[in-house]
């Protein structure tokens, strides 16, 4: 298999298959790219030429015909990608991405709504501050009143609704809640004693 640069080609394919980067168009160096653009494609290209070891790899990404260019080190595109996708070719330098791209690392922040498409956080760990995002076992543990039970440290309003469900039979010690029939047997059962 070919090698450039101690990488071997089918390592970066097969990457690229497993994390289904659409429009993918191979990987080149700059003096053999392909005779025409197609409107979208990624690709993998070398810095150096067919004759070289290799140098660092970029990346360029066109999408109906706008050119995106992505290098490290924040240098231009070769002539020979300027003259291959004939249209302006848009890059940046790493600071520029940096204040662009949300990084995994937390040294930026983001400043809008980032839509998740029905995927999840995942190995979120408790927060710490008022506005920290709260994993399951945290919300489950800290969240109140479970239904299979737990212990209440306040008053509880409950707005005018009702309680339901509550055991039949009279309560088994005073703190138990009664409900309206066992209330009424209760007082009954009180006047009779008396």
């Amino acid at each position: 298999m070919i090698s450039v640069d101690g990488i071997v080609l089918l390592e970066i394919i097969d990457s690229v298959k497993k994390l289904r980067i659409p429009s993918f168009r191979g990987v080149f160096v700059r003096d053999a790219l392909p005779r025409t653009p197609n409107k979208n494609e990624c690709v993998f290209l070398n810095l150096d030429d067919s004759s070289g070891n290799g140098t660092p790899w970029v990346l360029w990404y066109r999408k109906n015909n706008t050119n995106f260019y992505f290098d490290s080190y924040g240098v231009q595109p070769p002539q020979e990608l300027q003259r291959y996708l004939k249209s302006a070719i848009l890059y940046a330098i790493c600071s520029q991405m940096n204040d662009t791209f949300l990084r995994r690392d937390g040294t930026n922040t983001a400043v809008g709504t980032i839509n998740m498409t029905g995927n999840t956080f995942t190995n979120v760990s408790s927060p710490e501050n008022d506005h920290d995002a709260a994993n399951k076992a945290y919300v489950d543990n800290n969240a109140g009143i479970w239904k299979t039970g737990g212990e209440m440290l306040g008053n509880l309003d409950i707005n005018n609704f009702r309680l339901t469900g509550l055991p039949q039979g009279l309560p088994e010690i005073g703190s138990d809640a009664a409900n309206w029939s066992q209330a009424v047997q209760l007082v009954k059962d009180s006047e009779i004693k008396v």
